[in-house]
């Protein structure tokens, strides 16, 4: 976002970019590790035009190529040449972004995902998110579980394919209820309410990555949790599993064909995949960004005329180890909280 200089294409400053780019590439290469090259993110005219005189606007006053979004499209489809020249993988964030925030400016003119112009927010993050993995994952990896049920002849045949096991069958006799146990590999992509409890600098975060989950169908395309009961006797049902109630029914032709329950929060997939997701959040919010802080820290530092670089980072080495130690703590405590547990699901005809 900064290397174009906020001005309109510079021949030098891109050729630096280039040069730049190019550079890192060679060194990634050199140490035998994986390069993945990120296009630049939106540039928000609208929102810098709208904030001209705010005064609680860090950029008021700063001058603004009315072209620099244009200037960013620019970057990233240089930088997509050079992954292909090289057969490095590229994640376009651009275009996503500039898309999903025009779709949102139909319903709403005033909507923005950049609240400064400049820095994402929690719903952009969550696109960029979204837009890494989608377009670097494989179909396998597209869903958390296909539980089905369906019966074949006078047998009934019970299965998650490579992403759930299916075990302890049973089928009523009047084909009005089943119940089966069930073993996941996965569990959904579920974020908190809040993306942060800590206060931002760049935008409230108060729901905004859920804003971005949904437009983005994260859940659906990403994450589908899916179960299907084939054979059903006529009538509406309801999904209990692990005791709880899902909280609606469904008819027989709706669970014969699919339905889809990751982001139903009654699921205890669900509420344990959001126990990760607020642990996740304790870590960044507790441990992440005071690491940045103390590197930024170092960096203005660093930056000062005649600094001595190995004075000035031995007294923040403590700090850094201890809240890198932290970080792998909570690591293991996330992975460990994470692992899929056996569950029990029961289908039933309610009158």
């Amino acid at each position: 976002m900064n290397d174009g200089g906020y001005e309109g294409v510079n021949e030098e400053r891109f050729a630096r970019y280039q040069e730049g780019v190019r550079a890192l590439l060679d060194r990634i290469e050199g140490i035998g590790a994986q390069a993945i090259l990120l296009t630049p993110t939106m540039f928000d005219h609208q929102v810098a035009e709208s904030r001209q005189g705010d005064a609680s606007w860090r950029f008021d006053g700063k001058a603004f190529s009315p072209d620099y979004n244009a200037v960013m499209a620019f970057y990233g489809a240089w930088l997509r040449e050079e992954g292909r020249r090289r057969g490095v993988p590229v994640v376009d964030l651009w275009g996503p972004m500039n898309r999903h925030t025009a779709e949102q400016r139909r319903q709403d003119p005033a909507f923005t995902m950049i609240q400064d112009a400049i820095h994402p927010g929690p719903a952009g993050q969550m696109v960029m998110a979204f837009e890494f993995l989608d377009q670097l994952l494989g179909p396998e990896h597209r869903r958390v579980q296909n539980l089905a049920v369906v019966p074949r002849g006078a047998k009934w045949f019970a299965g998650g394919g490579k992403d759930a096991e299916i075990r302890d069958l049973v089928v009523g006799e009047d084909r009005a209820s089943v119940t089966f146990a069930y073993q996941s590999r996965a569990l959904p992509w579920v974020l908190p309410e809040n993306a942060s409890l800590v206060e931002q600098v760049w935008e409230l975060p108060v729901g905004r990555s859920r804003v971005g989950f949904s437009m983005t169908k994260a859940g659906h395309k990403l994450s589908g949790d899916v179960l299907k009961i084939a054979g059903l006797a006529p009538g509406n049902y309801e999904v209990i599993l692990n005791g709880q109630n899902l909280g609606r029914t469904w008819p027989q032709v709706t669970l014969g064909t699919k339905i889809e329950i990751q982001e139903n929060e009654a699921s205890p997939q669900y509420q344990q995949a959001l126990a990760v997701a607020e642990l996740n959040r304790e870590r960044n919010d507790l441990v992440i960004r005071p690491l940045r802080d103390v590197w930024r820290k170092f960096k203005a530092l660093r930056k000062k005329p005649g600094t001595d670089a190995a004075a000035e980072f031995a007294p923040l080495k403590p700090q850094i180890d201890a809240l890198i130690a932290q970080s792998r703590d909570y690591e293991k405590r996330i992975r460990e909280i994470a692992k899929p547990k056996l569950r029990t699901a029961e289908v039933r005809r309610v009158e």
